[in-house]
């Protein structure tokens, strides 16, 4: 047998006679605590050794598509949703937030087209004048998120509809979009609020 070049360096026999254990298998359901969040995926049935061996990956897939990882080490994942909510909860003791339930619209602007993309997929794209005079925009393929109502900030939002225009873009009356959880993103950051997924979202 080939020995090691230092005490540090792992060989094959190594990993093999040490593999992490597989926690997860296709079609078990996790849910990951995501700051205030709780998000539902599937495990694929894919799996591999990560961290020089020392762990596994497993790759997650949301009903909407997309893609994550979660490893045995993974501390925001949740066999039930319970926990999970329960985990979200405590995280959102004395953060700033601002629930869905808290955000109305005094004027909406919506666009709207199809993305043939894997199937027809409807792209919006909205700007809501909040009861405070704050600005939620959410651009086609940008987080939802809060701004100080601007000049500046409106004709961003128009840009990027403009950018689109061969899209066949329609307009849409009376849309009544479906808000997310804003939280306070980091000083210094143009975003005053944002979803979580956000990596600037802070709460």
């Amino acid at each position: 047998m080939r020995r090691k070049e230092n005490k540090d360096q792992l060989t094959f026999f190594d990993v093999l006679n040490n593999e992490p254990e597989i926690l997860y298998y296709k079609g078990d359901v996790l849910f990951q605590q995501l700051k205030g969040e709780v998000v539902p995926y599937t495990i694929t049935g894919e799996n591999w050794l990560c961290h020089e061996g020392k762990t596994r990956g497993y790759r997650l897939q949301q009903e909407n598509g997309c893609y994550n990882v979660v490893t045995n080490d993974s501390t925001d994942f949740y066999r039930t949703q319970e926990e999970a909510k329960e985990a979200a909860g405590e995280w959102l003791i004395g953060k700033d937030v601002i629930s869905p339930e808290q955000i109305s619209f005094t004027y909406i602007e919506a666009y709207q087209y199809t993305r043939k993309l894997e199937g027809d997929h409807k792209m919006t794209a909205f700007l809501g004048v909040m009861e405070n005079g704050d600005l939620y925009i959410k651009n086609f393929m940008s987080y939802h998120h809060v701004v100080k109502d601007s000049k500046k900030a409106r004709k961003s939002f128009q840009e990027d509809i403009e950018r689109n225009t061969n899209c066949k873009i329609e307009k849409i009356e009376g849309y009544v979009p479906e808000v997310k959880r804003m939280y306070r993103c980091k000083d210094g950051d143009s975003w005053m609020y944002a979803e979580a997924r956000y990596g600037g979202a802070i709460g």
